[in-house]
């Protein structure tokens, strides 16, 4: 629960313009976690779907382009959180190499488990 207690730490002394940012950062994890699930149970709907493998490669490859975005913003939305956390002198939410973008893709993830974990 300590990524729990960043989290609230930034969110307690945030600005109210900025409070908006941080929900949308942390918005965007869940939205890239769905948009994994999204693309491999697409995968497996258009090997039925498809008509040709030449739209079945198009159907993946428009999957996956959807998921590197998503991964993309996730980065992204990361780096403004620990940027928020650096203009308020708090402790960074992520505290791992933003480089390894499977590191972050594994972070995005214990977001949303750590919040669904909450909800229990």
């Amino acid at each position: 629960m300590d990524l729990l207690n960043r989290i609230n730490k930034l969110i307690k002394v945030a600005d109210k313009e900025d409070l908006d940012i941080i929900q949308e950062s942390i918005d965007s994890f869940p939205k890239y976690i769905n948009s994994i699930v999204k693309m491999e149970t697409g995968i497996k709907i258009a090997r039925f779907r498809c008509n040709s493998q030449e739209e079945f490669i198009e159907e993946v490859q428009r999957l996956d382009r959807n998921r590197h975005f998503s991964h993309n913003a996730a980065i992204v939305s990361v780096k403004i959180l620990n940027r928020l956390c650096n203009s308020y002198g708090v402790e960074e939410i992520y505290q791992g190499d933003i480089e390894d973008r499977q590191e972050v893709a594994t972070f995005a993830k214990k977001i949303v488990d750590i919040y669904y974990k909450i909800r229990k």
